[in-house]
């Protein structure tokens, strides 16, 4: 049996059709690829230029920025970080457009999601920044009032990695993305910060405690105006303080004598009667 030449045309004509409507597409696809490509390059070059002429490292310096980012392993500088972040969602942008172009049916509804993931996605990381920012200063804070309690300890990076990790959860909520685990890990960072910020200030209030009390039990035999001696030092009391006895040298000096001393050595104080030989306390 043969087929005639139109039943033949007819057949292939069936079978090009796809492949005859695609092809143009794929050549837009390639296009719109090739050109938004060079086109991000290019963006990413001048943005790069600008940051640097607007000195966004300095900036990062002067905030402690850079540091933060540093101690996260993102590097000191800011510029390479920023461009590279906006590079990489201009490209898939750029991806997501081509890829659309094709008309594929099966990818549509994955290529809608990826679009408004995007933006999300660009909010969540500006979030995520700010975080960063705001946990170096609030480290310094942190680190800063534990030198001033007398509180040794990691403080000051224990509140900056739950600072970021609060960032972080908020910035992958705002993505859609799960933050299940992410709450877990935080519940676990805050029970270590809070366990580490009691033995820390249980450790370092035991000294302060203990000048108070010594405080409490010499005050009534120790008072300003007397000459009295506690191991080599010697002078006149000039006043008493909740930790420490200030107290006035032979040369003028003023001597800040912890409490604790007058109850761990012997303390030699004006006889109570006058004129008679000093008692030891």
């Amino acid at each position: 049996m043969t087929l005639s030449p139109v039943v033949l045309t007819s057949i292939t004509d069936e079978l090009l059709a796809p492949f005859a409507g695609f092809v143009p597409r794929l050549v837009s696809a390639v296009a719109i690829l090739v050109i938004g490509l060079i086109v991000v390059r290019l963006v990413a070059r001048a943005l790069h230029k600008g940051f640097e002429a607007a000195k966004l490292d300095g900036l990062g310096e002067r905030t402690g920025l850079s540091d933060t980012l540093e101690r996260v392993g993102l590097g000191r500088s800011i510029t390479p970080l920023v461009v590279g972040t906006l590079k990489f969602f201009l490209t898939l942008f750029v991806v997501v457009v081509a890829v659309g172009v094709l008309g594929v049916q099966s990818l549509e509804e994955p290529i809608n999601q990826l679009v408004l993931f995007i933006p999300r996605a660009l909010v969540a990381l500006v979030i995520i920044g700010l975080g960063i920012a705001a946990a170096g200063s609030v480290r310094k804070v942190v680190d800063r009032l534990g030198d001033q309690l007398g509180i040794k300890g990691p403080l000051g990076t224990l509140a900056e990695v739950v600072v970021i990790a609060v960032f972080v959860i908020v910035g992958a909520s705002l993505a859609g993305i799960p933050t299940s685990i992410f709450l877990l890990l935080l519940a676990v960072l805050l029970g270590g910060a809070a366990l580490t910020a009691a033995l820390a200030f249980g450790f370092g209030s035991r000294d302060v405690a203990r000048q108070i009390t010594s405080g409490r039990y010499i005050g009534d035999d120790i008072t300003a105006g007397q000459t009295i001696s506690v191991g080599d030092i010697t002078g006149e009391v000039v006043r008493m303080e909740t930790t420490a006895t200030i107290i006035r040298a032979a040369d003028g000096r003023l001597l800040r004598v912890p409490n604790s001393r007058f109850m761990d050595e012997v303390v030699t104080l004006p006889d109570a009667s006058g004129g008679g030989p000093e008692s030891p306390y």
